[in-house]
């Protein structure tokens, strides 16, 4: 059943060269003509960090005084 498609092996390897496709024409001009904002590497973790709610449910950073209190 393997061999005529109708079950699949699981324990085949797979490999996956890459999970991203190109651009078409279409999604090319529309990505050259979002505006950019260039950002550093900490300010890209701190937009992870509140991306993926990790910081739920505070509503700002700690200020100093609060981070020296939970250390």
């Amino acid at each position: 059943m393997i061999d005529e498609g109708v079950l699949k092996d699981n324990n085949s390897k797979r490999v996956v060269e890459t999970l991203v496709k190109e651009a078409t024409g279409e999604e090319a001009a529309a990505l050259a003509a979002l505006k950019v904002l260039d950002i550093d590497k900490q300010q890209a973790e701190y937009l992870q960090t509140i991306g993926e709610g990790w910081a739920f449910p505070l509503k700002r950073f700690m200020n100093e005084l609060e981070l020296l209190e939970s250390l």
